[in-house]
């Protein structure tokens, strides 16, 4: 008796538990009360606890997956941002250099700032594409602050000049 008494008990158990994922899976991925209801409505029930433990298992799996899938989505449009990022501040470097490149040139210009360590624009990592990025940046900044004392110099040095 005790065996199937234990049998019963896990049963319950994991069947509580799995309610409690499912609900926790729900809140955050933000589906709110209409979106449990069609899901409950689309194994024919209208209250969780009505769900068998296969149910529960497919329900849990399926949103893990979605999570799963979303935040793959998540690593991709931050890829690209930082892509483009880094392809605009090379654009910006190249401009005030004096040069006009094309999307092929901005590209040359990061895989170059790797030390060639990549041979594919799109196999580069993160944390190289924000390191180029905030180099190229410090570039330009640098420049035009240089640039600026340059011409203050300059401007300082004439009036020097028309003094004397």
């Amino acid at each position: 008796m005790t065996t199937k008494t234990t049998k019963i008990f896990d049963h319950d158990r994991l069947h509580k538990q799995l309610i409690k994922k499912f609900h926790v899976l729900l809140g955050q991925q933000g589906l709110g009360q209409e979106a449990k209801e069609g899901i409950l409505a689309g194994y024919g029930v209208e209250h969780t606890n009505e769900l068998t433990l296969q149910q529960l298992q497919q329900v849990c799996s399926s949103l893990e997956s979605n999570r799963r899938n979303a935040k793959t989505e998540d690593k991709r449009a931050d890829m690209d941002k930082w892509r483009k990022r880094a392809i605009a501040a090379a654009f910006g470097l190249a401009s005030e250099l004096g040069y006009a490149i094309t999307m092929d040139g901005a590209k040359a210009m990061i895989l170059r700032a790797t030390g060639n360590e990549y041979t594919f624009f799109n196999k580069i990592p993160q944390t190289r594409l924000q390191a180029i990025y905030y180099g190229f940046r410090r570039n330009v900044k640098d420049m035009n602050s240089t640039v600026r004392l340059a011409e203050e110099m300059l401007i300082e040095k004439n009036r020097k000049n028309t003094h004397n």
